[in-house]
């Protein structure tokens, strides 16, 4: 059975990265509960986009992007004809979850101290990587 990943991150806001929570990362967490991740993280991009360096906007990426893929692996069943399909496939789930890590890891160059970050980086890569 395939679940998302739901951690409650806490963090100290300035005045801009509020702004920006509030104008996109609110939003983005309802599409989220609704299962519509991509919308959430075309939301989060437009904060990555104005400051790249934003840490829950980096956390919240990684676990909408987590929580995506999660939800979209399916294969067909394997025969001869899609054996290529099915690698293709298996690469580009693989991608999105290294590119989950690696945000994580930016966002944790910003905040080492962040242990909700590591919890979700522990949780990828034990299950999935």
């Amino acid at each position: 059975m395939k679940e998302n990943f739901k951690v409650e991150f806490i963090f100290d806001l300035n005045d801009e990265d509020k702004k920006l929570y509030d104008k996109y990362a609110i939003p983005a967490s309802e599409f989220a509960s609704d299962g519509d991740f991509l919308s959430a993280i075309k939301l989060i991009d437009k904060i990555l986009d104005i400051n790249p360096n934003v840490e829950f906007a980096l956390l919240f990426k990684a676990n909408y992007l987590s929580n995506y893929t999660n939800l979209e692996i399916n294969y067909p069943e394997l025969n001869s004809d899609n054996i290529d399909e099915i690698i293709e496939l298996a690469t580009g789930y693989k991608n999105n979850y290294q590119e989950c890590i690696k945000l994580i890891d930016k966002a944790l160059k910003l905040n080492p101290k962040n242990k909700n970050a590591k919890l979700l980086k522990g949780h990828i890569k034990k299950t999935v990587l």
